[in-house]
């Protein structure tokens, strides 16, 4: 959690012009998901800023890449590359703390 305490103190611009510092629902989102995180997978869910307020995760597991976005427009992206599904990705248009768990576990996208 040291990383997200970063996050909070980014100030608008950080990013060059428009960007936006974290914006606290997604912080919120954010630390709900990593209570219900299994504690062998949180150093997957590492938090990188994005440019608009949001936070970006990735991470490799076996012979795969993933990434997992909790968006500021409240909605959500998950991305894997490559193993059987070469890239298999989806967007949703709200945040689902179930959803990005079992994506965390399983490493699938549904």
């Amino acid at each position: 959690m040291a990383k997200l305490v970063t996050l909070q103190r980014l100030e608008p611009g950080w990013d060059g012009p428009g960007s936006r510092g974290l914006l606290p629902e997604v912080e919120s989102i954010y630390r709900k998901f990593v209570e219900m995180l299994p504690a062998r997978l949180l150093a997957d869910a590492e938090p990188i800023a994005t440019h608009d307020g949001g936070i970006r995760m990735e991470w490799d597991r076996d012979a795969s890449s993933y990434v997992a976005e909790l968006e500021a427009s409240g909605g959500m992206y998950l991305c894997v590359l490559g193993g059987a599904d070469e890239v298999r990705d989806v967007e949703l248009d709200h945040f689902d703390l179930e959803t990005l768990v079992d994506f965390f576990e399983k490493g699938k996208v549904s």
